[in-house]
């Protein structure tokens, strides 16, 4: 199943709550998805980035419902400190 994911990248999600490490959970066909760039109760498009036995690593591509928190981002995000750089601050 972990290969399957990996190769069609894409999954509909609806995100959770916060764990530590700045990502966020969602769930998959009852597998746990780490989703980097989500806030909780959002509906997003996340790309796959790998898969393991019992947790999928992906980040947000396109967000299908966004929450009212949700701020543009711009600059290098590459640097640390910046995971959750599209929350408003508020």
């Amino acid at each position: 199943m972990a290969r399957s994911l990996i190769k069609s990248g894409i999954l509909d999600l609806r995100i959770g709550r916060p764990v530590a490490g700045g990502a966020m959970i969602a769930r998959h066909e009852g597998r746990i998805v780490l989703v980097d760039g989500g806030i909780p109760g959002e509906r997003v498009r996340a790309r796959v980035s790998r898969a393991q036995r019992d947790v999928i690593f992906a980040s947000v591509t396109e967000v299908l419902e966004p929450d009212g928190d949700r701020r543009q981002v711009g600059g290098d995000q590459s640097c640390g400190g910046h995971a959750y750089a599209h929350i408003a601050y508020d």
